[in-house]
């Protein structure tokens, strides 16, 4: 077992314990975490990792069924609004460019060794690309400007950092 798992493995517990949600001072493997905190369990490693380092190693980030999720929703909301408006603002290939910048950033973080600074660059990355959609379709109000801070802010959770304040904000103009 590699050194880094079992430090989210004891902070896990220590954790889990901390709290009074486990009657156990430690937990030898992973699986065994998982099949007592099915859901809990994945944001136990990001907290560990989010302590523990800078950079952390992620795999298979976009078939993380939070992360499918969370941009489907954004991508369905977005057609279906186009089924039942008469708006000519932007269209389903705008809807396809928005998918692919998405896909573009998951991918980019889901790189071996993430810093906070790299993230930050793929996150600004993003916001410029969005911002340029943006401003040739009109395509994100209100409500999916709060879906896609919530999405970025949850695909950094996923790799183990988290900002402050709202990451998107010194670049967003949507």
């Amino acid at each position: 077992m590699s050194s880094l798992r079992r430090v989210i493995l004891g902070t896990s517990s220590i954790l889990l314990a901390g709290v009074g949600l486990l009657g156990i001072t430690s937990l030898e493997t992973d699986a065994k975490l998982s099949e007592m905190f099915p859901y809990g369990a994945m944001l136990l490693v990001a907290i560990a990792l989010w302590i523990f380092g800078d950079g952390v190693q992620i795999t298979n980030l976009a078939e993380r069924s939070n992360i499918v999720f969370a941009k489907r929703k954004i991508i369905e909301g977005m057609i279906e609004f186009l089924d039942y408006s008469e708006t000519e603002d932007y269209t389903v290939s705008d809807v396809d460019v928005l998918r692919t910048l998405f896909e573009k950033f998951i991918s980019r973080l889901s790189r071996n060794r993430i810093s906070r600074n790299s993230a930050k660059y793929h996150v600004k990355e993003l916001v410029q690309s969005l911002n340029l959609l943006n401003d040739k379709t009109g395509m994100i109000e209100t409500g999916e400007r709060e879906s896609i801070c919530s999405f970025i802010d949850l695909c950094l959770l996923e790799i183990g950092i988290k900002f402050d304040d709202d990451v998107t904000e010194e670049w967003r103009e949507w």
